[in-house]
């Protein structure tokens, strides 16, 4: 019984285990390749991503530092395009990241489109209300291949693997019932 399952039973740890490790590079202890400072009034944000260029319509995830911690504060955010950019831009809120102290944490689909973009902040926290602004950053075209098709792609011989092994499992079953057959 156990040799007919084991094929069955190792395409399943396939399916299992490869996305799993796919997955497991999205930990916290990410190596982040660009920092960029913000001065919103008393309060200093450090910008952190793991990819630079950023590229559009890429999720890649952001740390938010502050000095002092960010204890009591809550930031909104907001992507600018730049003038020669017809895109709108893209707000949303920070929140705390679970697997980084002190810091926010945003994982986003990117900006919508390539060009020149801008961060704008608003803090609120113990020392007022206040507001920043980015330099401008340039972010890329977007990756040529959209993730979920890749993904589809690269599974092509996962796919053919189960295939094959009902195919099989079917076919023995059948020449299991025709010797049955034979012999009564």
């Amino acid at each position: 019984m156990l040799r007919k399952l084991a094929p069955t039973l190792f395409a399943l740890m396939l399916l299992v285990a490869v996305p799993s490790a796919a997955l497991a590079h999205n930990s916290p202890g990410w190596t982040m390749v660009h920092t960029e400072k913000v001065q919103a009034g008393p309060y200093t944000l450090y910008i952190e991503n793991n990819e630079w260029p950023v590229l559009a319509q890429k999720a890649t995830p952001y740390h938010v530092e502050a000095d002092g911690g960010i204890a009591n504060l809550t930031v909104k955010y907001r992507w600018v395009p730049g003038p020669a950019i017809t895109a709108k831009p893209v707000t949303g809120q920070l929140h705390t990241d679970p697997g980084v102290k002190d810091a926010f944490y945003l994982l986003r689909s990117g900006v919508p489109v390539a060009g020149a973009w801008h961060w704008e902040f608003e803090v609120d926290g113990p020392k007022g209300h206040a507001t920043g602004r980015s330099e401008d950053f340039m972010a890329g075209p977007p990756p040529a291949f959209p993730m979920w098709l890749g993904w589809l792609v690269g599974f092509y011989p996962v796919y053919g693997l189960i295939w094959f092994i009902f195919r099989e499992g079917a076919r023995r079953r059948r020449a299991m019932r025709l010797d049955e057959g034979a012999r009564a």
